[in-house]
């Protein structure tokens, strides 16, 4: 297991994306790029993505922290 801390930044149109459809964006182009993601356990597993405090829909963002489990990168 490979625990990976990013940021990223929501600027223009990107910052009307609300914060609980963050993780499926980065889990939907992290499976593009070939990259295999740790799952949750249990009836419907999903990638494991933490993402720090949660903004307002509308308000642009430089730095947000993000913290994903990797099985293996490649």
């Amino acid at each position: 297991m490979l625990r990976v801390r990013l940021t990223y930044a929501k600027r223009g149109r990107a910052c009307f994306i609300p914060h609980i459809a963050i993780p499926s964006v980065f889990s939907r182009s992290g499976y593009r790029a070939g990259i295999s993601f740790q799952l949750s356990e249990g009836f419907s597993p999903r990638p494991r993505i933490s993402l720090g405090p949660e903004l307002p829909v509308g308000v642009p963002a430089l730095s947000e922290p993000l913290e994903v489990r990797l099985l293996s990168f490649s």
